[in-house]
């Protein structure tokens, strides 16, 4: 039985939240960093997986950032369109 693959997003403010959220997230379960995207206020990493791992390190990094006194907007998309993914390449690309 195959398992589905999700994409999941986290954006936060702070570069050094993220970079603490990220670590802990890549070392408690089994996802993929897609990449990033840094605006101007902001940093978003896409991540992907099966979706249960995906969405229990978005809650980790949710929380990994809350403790910073920042916030954390996070998303799982289930089967993402391959149409979001090709955005999601674009926006990732060096």
């Amino acid at each position: 039985m195959s398992m589905e693959v999700v994409m999941g997003i986290i954006e936060v403010e702070g570069l050094v939240s993220l970079v603490d959220a990220i670590d802990a997230m890549s070392k408690s379960a089994g996802i993929e960093v897609l990449g990033f995207k840094q605006g101007p206020n902001s940093i978003a990493v896409f991540i992907t997986g099966e979706y249960k791992p995906v969405a229990a390190v978005l809650e980790v990094g949710k929380r990994i950032v809350q403790r910073y006194g920042e916030q954390a907007k996070c998303k799982v998309i289930p089967n993402p369109h391959g149409h979001t993914q090709l955005v999601v390449q674009s926006l990732t690309k060096g």
